[in-house]
């Protein structure tokens, strides 16, 4: 349809015009300070870092001002891998030197890299010239989407098999109704199954690393075969019947598991800790039970039209209309809640809002979701209201028409299409502020000013 066509137009022109610099764990402070002068050579360098880092990949070298490779480091890590200790066996001669690094975060697999400048007794290279903070891997369109389609496909598969919570009766196993909700399954999980393994592809292809070094042998990579895992398993279920006890409530545990490992690896869970973890977890968890609810809503069980049997599709419609609009209140006030809290955890000062990548993303994404407030708070306030008061008058006078309601349903369907569509959008935004670090204060390790003559 036309809505679908420019929906997607609208994401492509989003993600081609994100810019391309993506910064994760930055270096926040080295010692010796960073473009110092030395009376001599030191015996070990530190390094400080904004988050935890992977210590099996990446690399830290000392390089000669013409960038010849003179050692590889076996460093240190301590404070959670937050901080690198690199030893200087030998001494240095009177030169200038450079320790050039490349870490993955541990925290969301992103890969930075950068130049820690010094000089032992000899003229120091100016600061101006490089990026203190080091320089993040910039991610591809193609793994831009590759996000966007994980995040999406696990979002509406969780929410969907909660959404079977709100039904009054089981679904019909000859229904169309099962075939539409095992078809959504099934290509959610599909999705999601198809874009994590590309995204553990594209990392490996980062580090330079086999996909199986990626997959075992980090954090980051852990946590997506844990997703693998319960998405695996929730397949496994799908083969019983679609009212099996066992499936519902197995998947649906499968499906909780999958929102707390992700959780688990997320940014907030780097910087905030079990705060930031707790909060990914009730964000994902709203947004799952939100969207999955209203791409059941809309593709499965509102009419497109006049339908057969209205009265008996009424009288079961009506009562999941009710439910669903209480869980999405519910769901809409937990999502600006712990988005609100965040926000003010990571974001300083108002120019931090405006100038950094995150903050920009953070009020793209809550100018749209102002807008799907707005439609939330109409389907809760006036459209459902009038449906259940209509389905209340037809059920006392059997005689009247149900054309009226189904109308009216069919009109709410598109309504809530729209609010689908732009939840979609929204999780795109949602997907950068998950891969770009919020503005913080460098240089918060140090306890003296570098010295640079130049």
């Amino acid at each position: 349809s036309r809505i679908w066509v420019a929906v997607l137009v609208l994401i492509a022109a989003i993600i081609l015009s994100l810019p391309s610099a993506f910064a994760h764990s930055y270096l926040d402070d080295t010692d010796p300070p960073l473009g110092s002068v030395l009376d001599e050579s030191p015996e070990q360098l530190v390094l400080y870092f904004s988050q935890s880092i992977d210590s099996s990949f990446g690399y830290f070298r000392l390089v000669n001002k013409q960038d010849e490779v003179l050692r590889e480091f076996s460093p240190l890590f301590a404070d959670n891998n937050e901080v690198v200790t690199l030893a200087l066996e030998t001494p240095l001669e009177n030169g200038s030197y450079r320790i050039a690094w490349e870490i993955m975060s541990a925290v969301d697999g992103h890969v930075s890299s950068g130049i820690v400048p010094f000089a032992v007794s000899v003229r120091s290279e100016s600061l101006a010239e490089f990026n203190l903070e080091g320089t993040a891997e910039a991610p591809s369109t193609a793994r831009i989407i590759v996000r966007w389609l994980s995040y999406l496909a696990m979002l509406v598969l969780v929410g969907s098999l909660f959404f079977t919570l709100l039904l009054s009766r089981p679904i019909g196993h000859k229904s169309g109704h099962a075939a539409q909700y095992a078809a959504l399954i099934w290509a959610s999980l599909g999705v999601f199954v198809l874009a994590e393994i590309f995204d553990v592809m594209m990392q490996a292809s980062t580090v330079s690393a086999s996909f199986s070094q990626v997959l075992l042998e980090s954090k980051w990579g852990m946590a997506r075969l844990g997703k693998l895992l319960f998405a695996g398993s929730i397949g496994l279920l799908g083969l019983l019947s679609v009212n099996d006890p066992v499936r519902l409530w197995a998947s649906r545990a499968a499906g909780l598991l999958m929102i707390v490992t992700h959780a688990s690896a997320s940014h907030n869970a780097g910087l905030i800790g079990d705060v930031g973890f707790a909060l990914d977890a009730v964000h994902l968890l709203a947004a799952a039970l939100w969207l999955g609810g209203l791409v059941q809503l809309a593709l499965i069980w509102l009419p497109r039209g006049r339908a057969k049997s209205a009265q008996e599709r009424v009288e079961r419609l009506v009562p999941v209309i009710s439910r669903f609009s209480n869980m999405a209140l519910s769901s809409v006030l937990m999502l600006l809640g712990s988005g609100i809290y965040t926000a003010f955890f990571h974001i300083p000062n108002w120019g931090a809002l405006i100038g950094s990548l995150y903050g920009q993303a953070l009020i793209m994404k809550m100018a749209l979701l102002l807008v799907v407030m707005g439609i939330a708070f109409a389907n809760r306030f006036h459209f459902v209201p009038r449906i259940l008061a209509s389905a209340r008058y037809a059920s006392k006078n059997l005689s009247e028409s149900t054309d009226d309601i189904i109308e009216m349903l069919s009109r709410f369907r598109r309504l809530v299409t729209t609010e689908a569509l732009a939840v979609i959008v929204i999780l795109l935004f949602e997907g950068v502020l998950t891969t770009a670090s919020p503005p913080h204060e460098q240089g918060m390790h140090s306890t003296a000013e570098p010295i640079v003559l130049s």
